[in-house]
């Protein structure tokens, strides 16, 4: 057996409150709904062919993996166990959006202004320190918990996710993430006449035409088995974001959490769960039209969405696994390649940084008037989240702001470096991005893939949606230029240099047999 396996899990919940990311407010936790993990999954080929090949994947119930987060496990995994190849350490996040912030930019240390430490909150850089050190220790004790194993992988069918973003004739108003008539950057609302798109917009609306996008309920499923083919651990990747929700102020795994359970009371308390986003920046779990009828089935089963979620996904896997569990490949070909990849910006536009320069002072205004009322009272008198309406007012401001600073200086920024990693075991190939990569992007990809069955994984990255032309037309909240530093012509870019990795990873060495 020349594949090797380690797993390990470890959580990555602060010890602390801290400043809560997702969502277009500030929020400080106020307590764990459930933990935050990350899992890792080390896979290392020790053939005469393939001597040393390995590959690291990683999941953490974040909404984002920041540059800064990447660099710091990497570097602690050098420091720890050098024969672990860091550049081959791949992270990715499943989009709950009740977990920690993590970006350590400039004024991190405040809130609009507002120390942290007066909210009682944890700084960014101290909680990437503390999780980048949990996650590292995870990479180093699986790969030191490697042993001799087997993998199989096989495509399934699960309903979770639905695309979300409503498409309208334009002859009336409706409501939903942004409202027509509102500020075109609390939510990307449209004010102009025709067509036009919300995400979560209302359905109910004589207005409401059709759902922009495709969905894609297609089940990436991978296992790792051990030398008497006992079932180890399983990579679970679907198009949706772990975004169901609950207590907005609670840290939370979100849908995932249920899910681990639920495998584990199936397959074992033992088993390891790795979930991955596929390309989902337009999806998500609630249906956008038959809610009353899904929430009655819910009652009638005594579940939650949450639990729901998790049992489909494990009938899922349960489907799948009498099947895969026939063809596992001791020694698959197994190559791992990374590049770096330079995609076309989205440029602001004229009218577009004139609309943003119209609203601003408004906009400033507001966030100001609201942030005095927010500090007029001592704090000891203080209501609860005094904080939140302050922060509200901030992020709309913020997002018209960065439109006109993205505007003075893209004549120097015309481009957006990221990084890509491609894998090949056997027929199975692998490839990620950093975005949250609208759908159809996902579906050009897997297309034109030259394997078998291919695993795409977003958020590898910081995030940043990257829309559809569709969707730039219609206007919705993740298809304007506050929400999106890459355009469909990155989209399309990405597509390219993704396939060419693929197809690079294809021809590199002999096809394993077929199972």
């Amino acid at each position: 057996m020349a594949l090797h396996i380690g797993w390990a899990q470890t959580e990555i919940t602060p010890e602390r409150p801290v400043l809560v990311r997702g969502y277009s407010y500030g929020r400080v936790s106020e307590g764990v709904l459930d933990p935050l993990t990350a899992t890792a999954l080390v896979l290392e080929s020790l053939s005469e062919e393939q001597s040393g090949t390995q590959t690291i994947l990683v999941s953490c119930d974040l909404i984002v993996i920041t540059n800064e987060l990447r660099d710091e496990i990497r570097r602690q995994v050098r420091q720890r166990e050098p024969k672990i190849e860091a550049e081959h350490i791949i992270v990715n996040a499943t989009h709950t959006h009740n977990a920690p912030e993590l970006r350590c930019v400039e004024d991190s240390t405040t809130i609009v202004g507002i120390p942290l430490s007066e909210l009682g909150a944890m700084e960014p850089a101290e909680y990437v320190n503390f999780a980048a050190r949990r996650i590292a220790d995870a990479i180093v004790e699986a790969y030191r918990r490697r042993r001799p194993g087997g993998i199989s992988w096989g495509l399934g069918s699960v309903v979770v996710s639905h695309n979300r973003i409503s498409s309208y004739f334009g002859a009336g108003n409706t409501g939903g993430h942004g409202s027509r008539g509102a500020s075109a950057f609390s939510t990307g609302a449209r004010r102009s006449s025709g067509p036009y798109s919300l995400m979560y917009g209302k359905t109910d609306d004589p207005d409401f035409s059709h759902m922009e996008g495709y969905v894609d309920h297609s089940f990436d499923l991978l296992c790792t088995w051990d030398e008497g083919s006992k079932l180890t651990g399983v990579v679970a990747n679907l198009s949706c974001p772990s975004q169901v929700g609950g207590d907005p102020f609670k840290l939370s795994a979100d849908f995932w959490h249920e899910t681990r359970l639920e495998l584990r009371r199936r397959y074992g308390e033992g088993l390891y769960v790795l979930p991955q986003c596929a390309p989902a920046g337009d999806q998500n779990s609630p249906h956008p039209y038959r809610k009353k009828a899904e929430d009655r089935m819910l009652r009638l089963k005594g579940r939650t969405k949450r639990q729901e979620i998790a049992c489909r996904i494990a009938d899922a896997v349960g489907e799948l696994l009498p099947w895969v569990a026939k063809c596992i490949e001791w020694d698959p070909v197994h190559l791992h390649r990374v590049k770096e990849v330079r995609l076309p910006r989205r440029m602001v536009t004229e009218a577009e940084v004139k609309e943003a320069e119209a609203e601003l002072p408004a906009l400033r205004a507001a966030f100001e008037e609201s942030l005095s009322k927010a500090r007029a009272l001592p704090v000891e008198q203080r209501e609860p989240r005094w904080y939140v309406e302050p922060t509200r007012a901030y992020w709309v401001y913020r997002r018209a702001q960065q439109v006109i600073e993205r505007y003075r200086r893209q004549e120097r920024l015309t481009d957006e470096v990221i990084e890509v990693h491609g894998v090949r075991l056997g027929e199975l190939g692998l490839a990620t991005n950093p975005f949250e990569l609208y759908l159809d992007f996902g579906i050009q990809m897997q297309a034109r893939s030259p394997f078998v069955q291919t695993f795409l994984v977003q958020l590898v990255g910081p995030g940043s949606y990257v829309p559809t032309q569709r969707s730039v037309e219609g206007g919705a909240y993740g298809a304007v230029p506050a929400s999106s530093l890459v355009g469909p012509e990155g989209g399309r870019a990405l597509v390219e240099e993704t396939l060419a990795l693929l197809w690079e990873l294809w021809e590199a060495g002999s096809v394993s047999k077929t199972a």
